[in-house]
């Protein structure tokens, strides 16, 4: 496992170092699906192709014919070779899932006609929230006030920091945003994002939100730069330009790690996925439609979104009222 994991890793950082014939056989395979090319998303690409290498190799796979007649026999045997190797739980249902994504690529290109992981039972959650820490009311408005708008930066770092607790923004996906991102519609303003796979989703902004990015770009000098990247960094130490798209270390870094402390914020292990949970969570608090908030954060699983559900149930909501005969 650690052999091809290092060879995985090498594909990133020495494209012309020689690789055994096996391994660069079963890398083509996955390359002429054409599934790696719709995984936007560098580190999500990566582990989803360790995973899908994994089972290839265990299964001794040598052609997209091959790839393409995989049963559930097959995998039930990978799923009991990870076990035996005491690989979590966790980790098995995320290689499932990693397969389950090429399967349905192949089966929406009538490669196949069905997925054969469909039918393979994944492991239990051992716990039904995220363990993801989140942030209270309180504290939310805490770290929203943190920034000082008399400045661009404090303008810039606030117009983010509601980007995150208001539309539960994956980091990537906030890096990514280009200003032509929102846009107007219908009396509503919306982002455009585009998610791991490139499924793209529009979700409306809020008020407040729009407020402060309007803020931000009056006062930038980027504000008709359509086609530039939405939050940029101020300077740049290497060059002149800063049309370039902030990196998430600085968004972790300079933005969320230091206006929490600035706040007075202590929770360990508070990170910039901790925002899009607080999001999350407090969009399922008050409102009753989950399958909406699933695709509000894009998820392709509901069971995926429940998770983040850090809210106890309302004991008048409960089903037991609603039973009648």
């Amino acid at each position: 496992m650690s052999k091809l994991l290092s060879k995985l890793n090498a594909i990133d950082e020495n494209k012309n170092q020689s690789f055994s014939d096996d391994f660069k056989a079963h890398h083509e395979i996955i390359r002429k699906t054409g599934w790696l090319a719709l995984i936007g998303n560098p580190k999500t690409k990566k582990a989803y192709l360790f995973d899908v290498i994994d089972f290839i190799f265990s299964s001794e796979i040598n052609s997209i014919k091959e790839l393409c007649n995989v049963s559930t026999h097959h995998l039930e045997k990978w799923k009991k070779i990870l076990n035996e190797k005491n690989i979590s739980p966790s980790t098995i249902r995320r290689k499932l899932s990693s397969i389950s994504s090429l399967m349905d690529h192949l089966q929406s290109n009538d490669f196949i006609d069905h997925n054969p992981v469909k039918k393979v039972m994944r492991p239990c959650r051992k716990s039904i929230e995220s363990k993801t820490p989140s942030l209270d009311s309180k504290q939310v408005k805490k770290l929203l006030k943190a920034p000082d708008v008399n400045t661009i930066k404090g303008k810039r770092d606030r117009a983010i920091l509601s980007v995150f607790l208001y539309h539960a923004l994956k980091c990537n996906e906030l890096c990514s945003l280009k200003t032509e991102d929102l846009y107007h519609e219908e009396k509503c303003y919306y982002f455009k994002i585009n998610g791991n796979t490139r499924k793209t989703r529009n979700i409306a902004v809020h008020p407040k939100t729009i407020f402060l990015i309007n803020d931000y770009l009056q006062n930038s000098d980027h504000r008709n730069d359509t086609k530039g990247f939405l939050f940029r960094p101020l300077k740049n130490s290497f060059s002149k330009s800063t049309n370039k798209a902030l990196s998430q270390y600085a968004i972790y870094n300079n933005i969320v790690k230091y206006y929490s402390k600035k706040a007075g914020i202590e929770i360990k292990g508070l990170c910039t996925h901790s925002l899009r949970v607080t999001s999350a969570s407090n969009a399922l608090k008050y409102h009753k439609d989950m399958t909406l908030v699933q695709t509000w954060l894009g998820h392709s699983s509901i069971t995926t979104t429940r998770l983040y559900n850090k809210t106890k149930e309302r004991s008048f909501s409960s089903p037991t009222y609603s039973i009648k005969y």
